[in-house]
């Protein structure tokens, strides 16, 4: 689907744009739910294959791999006339040590160790519609010192967070929540990381907020509301909440679709013309492109038009350690159904000597909800992988609540 066909299905008429987005749509939902439940499978093959000396890119190629061979056997059959689009909404980047994300090199250099804390991120979308996730793992048995904090604690804000994030509720008070849980373990929010609304063909929308209160980092609060779709993302560190851009190469990029501009050189024009038919609104990496030369010449023509928008490699100072993990969540007339994610297994393993100690959190802590329910009563990874059967016949409103 080019650039154009969306801007064309995205503007032909209010009315339209709000029935794609109307999550009271069964179809709407188990779009994401089966974007989301691919994401999670393709996780689960990164995160299995995660060992020492296994190289970074070799990481990320078993996350796009697997999105792209999952999706290939999902919806095949035309939906009113038109081919349903499906893939990769967001590359996957396996990010380690101090590095906080959307590391995803070109060569083998880079390889895990015994020790090092993997950050992976990856996205999956059915006709527009996205599944995210993040996920952080120790490499090793026992999970000591500072790591033991940060993944603690990063995993119990996002537990926290989702028991906050509901409708009615203000987006400010969900960032105390994360930071509140951090402070409990010594660990920071850190800033220009975001959890934003989802939408058809939109990964960054314009209402988001963030994991952070800090002054420079504040966002206008927002209303959550029913029938809404939320990535919520935690990212904490043990060390300054700022972070830094690396000078390791950049390899992601999205169009910036606001941002219009014929190129001058007719290899721009031809790497613009590729990215434009096979990545109109999402995510790529740099690897999709095989003419080396339109993609060295339009890559850095088009950047300096402001046409792509960049996903720097971030990090923290050497010594510092990140956690991050990310979640797709859907706000139902029922609730909260987080829809993608994997349960932390290592949580058991990480020796903190720190713990929750507030009376306030700890009650919001205990608080169950449907979904958790649904992990603890089967098993974990057959039911958050199953595919969804788009053949299925369309829900009942009272099934689609549950």
């Amino acid at each position: 689907m080019s650039t154009e066909s969306v801007e064309a299905e995205l503007n032909n008429n209010h009315e339209s744009h709000l029935d794609e987005n109307d999550l009271s749509n069964s179809d709407i939902v188990t779009k994401y739910r089966t974007a989301s439940n691919v994401a999670n499978a393709a996780l689960k093959n990164v995160l299995a294959a995660v060992k020492p000396g296994v190289s970074v890119k070799s990481l990320c190629q078993i996350g796009d791999s697997t999105m792209l061979e999952e999706t290939n056997k999902l919806y095949n059959k035309k939906e009113n006339g038109r081919k349903v689009d499906k893939g990769v909404a967001f590359p996957t980047c396996v990010s380690v040590n101090e590095l906080i994300d959307y590391f995803s090199p070109m060569d083998d250099s880079v390889t895990v160790k015994e020790g090092d804390v993997v950050k992976v991120t990856l996205g999956c979308h059915i006709d527009g519609y996205v599944g995210l996730v993040s996920h952080t793992m120790f490499v090793g048995e026992a999970v000591k010192g500072r790591s033991a904090d940060v993944l603690k604690a990063a995993w119990l804000c996002c537990e926290a967070a989702l028991r906050k994030l509901k409708s009615g509720v203000s987006s400010h008070e969900v960032s105390k929540v994360i930071e509140k849980v951090a402070s409990e373990f010594n660990c920071t929010p850190l800033i220009g990381f975001y959890s934003h609304e989802l939408k058809r063909h939109v990964i960054e929308g314009v209402r988001y907020f963030s994991g952070s209160t800090k002054l420079e980092d504040k966002t206008e609060p927002i209303t959550f509301g029913t029938k809404e779709a939320y990535s919520l993302n935690v990212v904490l560190t043990t060390g300054d909440h700022k972070p830094k851009t690396t000078e390791l190469p950049t390899t992601v990029y999205r169009t910036d679709v606001q941002n219009r501009y014929t190129l001058k050189t007719s290899l721009g024009r031809s790497f613009m013309s590729q990215v434009n038919s096979k990545f109109p609104v999402f995510p790529f990496h740099l690897k999709s492109f095989e003419d080396e030369r339109a993609l060295k010449v339009g890559l850095q023509e088009s950047l300096r038009h402001n046409l792509l928008k960049p996903y720097f490699v971030t990090s923290v100072k050497p010594g510092d350690v990140v956690a991050h993990f990310r979640f797709t969540v859907l706000l139902l007339p029922t609730g909260t159904k987080k829809i993608s994610g994997l349960p932390f297994e290592q949580l058991e393993k990480c020796n903190s000597e720190l713990s929750v100690k507030d009376q306030e959190l700890l009650t919001l802590l205990s608080v169950s909800y449907y979904y958790h329910i649904i992990v603890i009563l089967l098993p974990y990874y057959n039911y958050i992988i199953a595919p969804v059967n788009p053949k299925k016949k369309k829900a009942t409103k009272e099934e689609e609540s549950s």
